[in-house]
C-alpha cells in the first residue's frame, strides 16, 4: 500500500509537468517564426534536404527511408542521405535516436512536432 504523502507529492509533480509543457508549448508558439527560419536555412539548400526531412518519423532507419523513396520513384544516393542527414543534424533540426539494422533512426525535436512543421515543409517545398 501506497503512502498518502507519497501520492500527493506525485500528483503535485504530474501538474508542474504538465504546467512546464503547457509553458513550453506556448514559447514555441510565439517563436514560431524563429523555428521556421530555423528549418528554411538548411532546406533550402537543395529538394532532397525536404524531401528527407519530411520522411523522418522515429520509427524508421535511414536505410529503410531511402528504400521507400526508391519504390516511389524518388532516388537519393545513400552517400548523400548520409551526409544530408549529418548536416541537419549538425543544424539541431533533426536527432539520433536509435539504430536498426546498423542504420541510423532520427526523429524530429519536439517543437517541430509541436509546431506541425512536417505540413509547413511539405507545401513550401512541393514534397
Amino acid at each position: 500500500m501506497s503512502d498518502p504523502s507519497t501520492n500527493k507529492r506525485i500528483i503535485k509533480m504530474q501538474k508542474d509537468i504538465e504546467e512546464i509543457r503547457d509553458a513550453l508549448r506556448d514559447t514555441y508558439y510565439q517563436e514560431r517564426l524563429k523555428y521556421t527560419d530555423r528549418i528554411d536555412r538548411i532546406l533550402t539548400k537543395r529538394k532532397e534536404y525536404a524531401i528527407l526531412w519530411v520522411e523522418v518519423d522515429e520509427f524508421r532507419s535511414l536505410s529503410e527511408i531511402i528504400k521507400d523513396l526508391d519504390e516511389k520513384g524518388i532516388n537519393i544516393p545513400t552517400t548523400t542521405a548520409w551526409r544530408i542527414m549529418n548536416a541537419m543534424k549538425k543544424e539541431g533540426i533533426i536527432k539520433k535516436t536509435g539504430t536498426k539494422n546498423k542504420s541510423p533512426i532520427y526523429s524530429k525535436p519536439l517543437w517541430a512536432k509541436e509546431l506541425e512543421l512536417g505540413d509547413y515543409v511539405k507545401e513550401k517545398y512541393d514534397v
